[in-house]
C-alpha cells in the first residue's frame, strides 16, 4: 500500500482523506515528541507498515511529518477550492 493518496473523486472522500492525514500527522508528532524530548522508543503504525523508532530515526519522522502537511494542505485545497492543484504544486511544510 502507497502512503500517497489518491486524488478521490468526492467531496466526502476528501474529507476522509482529510481525517485520516490529520489523524496519521497527530500520530507522527506525538512520535516525534516521544522520541526526540523523552529519548523512548516508539512502535507505530504508518498506514500497512508497523515500525519501532528510535532517536536514530528523528530524521524519517519528520520527512513523514512533513509529508502528511503536504499532504492536509493538498486536500484542504481542493475541499475548500473545488479544483485539484496545478500538476507540479507544491505544498511546503507548515
Amino acid at each position: 500500500m502507497s502512503h500517497t493518496y489518491d486524488m478521490s473523486e468526492t467531496f466526502t472522500d476528501k474529507r476522509i482523506e482529510l481525517s485520516k492525514a490529520k489523524e496519521r500527522l497527530a500520530t507522527f508528532l506525538d512520535a516525534e515528541d516521544r522520541i526526540v524530548r523523552g529519548g523512548q522508543v516508539v512502535t507505530m503504525e504508518d498506514g500497512d507498515m508497523r515500525r519501532t523508532v528510535t532517536r536514530a530515526d528523528a530524521k524519517w519522522v519528520a520527512e513523514r511529518i512533513n509529508f502528511y502537511r503536504s499532504e492536509i494542505r493538498r486536500l484542504e485545497y481542493e475541499i475548500y477550492t473545488g479544483k485539484r492543484p496545478s500538476r507540479g504544486a507544491h505544498f511546503r511544510g507548515i
